[in-house]
């Protein structure tokens, strides 16, 4: 047990630059529940399913133009490793990355998604432009607080924005237009080195070690996201829309724990047991509004073809459990720069929820988003015991 003197030197942990991140955490959860509120009210649940694939696919492909950089491009900044002109090089390359993204994204609508690409269409610019994006780079080199005001120039913007397009009755399609086009301009107006698309790639050993970053987020991106692009193939973006109301709880609430990762991945010199206490912390916090949910969900999301539901609602907040297991065990070995490990893990992640799924459709059954969730902590819980079991596994990263 932690004495009293230890506890508080833990929760000093934190500068309050750093402080600004959860600042703009909890401004784009203030601001996110209005957004998707007016989104459920503008398009129903088959609009707001629309949405929500948009923003499952947006992540994805940020992840391709992000090159892995947000996750662990600050560790290396705050350690010292890469000079001016590397960090030039890295910029420039993810602005080429995310203009490749652009292209995969309109590949992407037009072949597995023709239904829906009429809305999907208008989510373009949040994804063309996200390479200018540069709050890795802020938060590497000490301003994590720079990185916090453009997060709550786009969150509260947007939030504008659409409730505007709410006021003057617009379709749809122009309420996601204004959104995606707000965050486009955050992303330019972030970028310390403009527009320089045409310096040299970074050195072969920076992309050898983010290419196993990026395979780990993709595959770990796919492990807790396939379900709603699965569900809208599979089902329809009715279904997908239900699921997605209360995934979104977990999702916005949760980012708490991802934040502290965040934080604690920009500094130099950081402690395993502080790490833990803050993400002990949020994460017990995001439980608590989640279990609330039944008191304002009929206000967020009510009518329009939403209801709550208590077993699915009780699904997402074991995933924000398990979650937040991964972030401590599987994460930590960033910290350390040890990014086999990590990619070993995800895939590994993704394997056994491939598998799982493969078993519950070879026994013809319904993939429903209750069925979907529960194999998605089955499948966590299972991989991270093996991870645990293994040999080589366990904490990797020694504070």
């Amino acid at each position: 047990m932690l004495r009293p003197f230890v506890l508080l030197s833990k929760l000093n942990s934190l500068d309050r630059k750093s402080l600004w991140l959860y600042i703009a955490k909890a401004v784009a959860a203030g601001t996110g529940v209005g957004v998707h509120f007016i989104f459920a009210a503008i398009g129903g649940v088959s609009g707001y399913g629309v949405l929500s694939l948009f923003l499952n696919l947006n992540l994805l492909l940020n992840y391709v133009a992000d090159f892995g950089f947000t996750l662990n491009g600050p560790r290396l900044v705050a350690n010292g490793t890469q000079n001016e002109t590397a960090l030039r090089q890295i910029q420039a390359f993810r602005i080429r990355l995310g203009l490749l993204s652009a292209l995969l994204y309109l590949l992407v609508i037009g072949i597995g998604y023709p239904n829906q690409q009429h809305l999907l269409l208008f989510g373009l610019p949040m994804i063309a432009f996200y390479g200018f994006q540069s709050d890795w780079l802020n938060r590497g080199l000490g301003r994590p607080d720079k990185a916090a005001y453009r997060q709550m120039m786009q969150s509260v913007g947007q939030l504008l924005l659409v409730a505007l397009a709410m006021y003057l009755g617009w379709e749809m399609k122009w309420a996601v237009l204004a959104y995606t086009s707000l965050a486009a301009v955050t992303y330019l107006l972030s970028n310390p080195y403009k527009w320089q698309f045409f310096l040299p790639l970074p050195a072969p050993s920076v992309v050898k070690g983010q290419l196993l970053v990026l395979a780990g987020m993709l595959t770990y991106f796919a492990t807790y996201n396939m379900i709603i692009p699965l569900l809208t193939r599979w089902q329809n973006e009715t279904v997908a829309g239900f699921y997605a109301s209360h995934y979104f709880l977990g999702t916005s609430l949760g980012t708490l724990s991802v934040i502290t990762m965040e934080v604690f991945m920009a500094k130099a010199k950081s402690s395993l047991a502080s790490y833990a206490l803050w993400l002990g912390i949020f994460t017990a916090i995001a439980l608590v509004g989640i279990g609330l949910s039944p008191f304002y969900f009929d206000f967020l999301y009510g009518g329009k073809g939403f209801y709550w539901d208590g077993r699915l609602t009780l699904l997402v907040m074991g995933m924000v459990v398990i979650h937040a297991f991964r972030l401590y065990w599987v994460n930590s070995c960033l910290f350390l720069q040890q990014y086999r490990p990590f990619l070993n893990f995800n895939v590994l992640a993704l394997g056994v929820h491939v598998a799982l799924l493969g078993v519950w459709l070879a026994m013809e059954q319904e993939y429903g988003p209750h069925a979907a969730l529960s194999i998605l902590l089955v499948a966590e819980s299972l991989a991270l015991l093996m991870y645990k079991l293994y040999p080589k596994g366990g904490r990797l990263y020694v504070g």
